[in-house]
């Protein structure tokens, strides 16, 4: 099996993971919410990360890949607010949202000033729990790969990873903001049945 092959299997076994966890607790249905804005801007988003995020990894590993979580809940608040304005430079946003408050309090920017919550409230405490246990499922996946640490692989499925959760913080934004999924009756698309 080839690099890309392994990686491409690596991130459905992830996403299906965080699929599966999302919906045991309530932040998701038997898919992620999604939107494709949010999908095409993410190379140009998580590569900008990566610089923050990667140095990080050997002594802060769930900082390293949580913040994207939370990095995917403030995309998909700008996405629902004004996507025209926001996703028209998309490599501005993950500066904007870092910038804010710095690397290391994105996760409370995020709650306190995009979500507009109180860190001490029972919704936020609850988000920072729900990717917390996300966070440490797929350190444990990643670790079980045994990949050599700082090869190319290593990286690729650190990626996978990173995207993954992006996805899932994605998904819980949407939820939040009170999006769900919908059954698509035939009819309703103008289709015969």
């Amino acid at each position: 099996m080839d690099i890309q092959e392994y990686q491409s299997e690596y991130r459905a076994k992830v996403l299906q993971q965080l699929t599966d966890y999302a919906q045991e607790k309530g932040y998701g249905s038997v898919r992620l919410l999604e939107t494709d804005d949010l999908d095409e801007i993410a190379p140009v988003l998580l590569r900008a990360y990566f610089a923050d995020s990667v140095p990080d990894f050997a002594q802060y590993p769930a900082v390293s890949l949580g913040w994207s979580c939370f990095l995917g809940v403030a995309l998909a608040v700008l996405w629902d607010s004004d996507w025209e304005k926001y996703g028209a430079a998309p490599e501005q946003l993950y500066p904007m949202i870092r910038d804010a408050r710095g690397w290391d309090e994105l996760d409370e920017y995020v709650l306190e000033e995009v979500l507009g919550w109180k860190l001490e409230s029972e919704e936020a405490k609850a988000l920072t729990n729900f990717f917390k246990s996300a966070v440490e499922l797929c350190y444990t996946t990643l670790r079980h790969e045994r990949i050599e640490p700082g090869t190319p692989a290593a990286f690729q499925l650190y990626g996978a990873t990173v995207f993954a959760l992006y996805k899932l913080g994605v998904s819980a934004g949407l939820q939040i903001l009170g999006y769900k999924l919908e059954a698509v009756q035939p009819q309703s698309m103008g289709l015969p049945n």
